[in-house]
């Protein structure tokens, strides 16, 4: 069985706007996190999901095929979405 790692980065995050891409010692914060999840060499495929293909695009730019990059569809981005609705989209 494949273990895979999903990285759930939302733009429309309503307590810190943008805090994904917020830059903390001249990075993005989610890479920290994106990191984290290469460095551990725990999983076999990383997996980014966001709602925002400019965020898909700054961390394919930084992270290439390393990961897997997936467009979330905005039903699945909101609020009121929990994260096992988001993987269910994802699976």
């Amino acid at each position: 069985m494949k273990k895979v790692s999903v990285i759930l980065i939302r733009k429309s995050s309503k307590g810190l706007l943008d805090k994904n891409m917020k830059l903390f010692c001249g990075r993005p914060l989610c890479f920290y996190t994106i990191d984290v999840a290469i460095d551990s060499k725990k999983f076999d495929e990383i997996w980014i999901s966001s709602d925002s293909e400019e965020y898909l695009n700054l961390c394919e730019g930084e992270y290439g095929k390393r990961c897997k990059y997936i467009k979330r569809a905005k039903e699945v981005s909101l609020d009121s979405s929990t994260t096992f609705e988001t993987l269910e989209f994802l699976f």
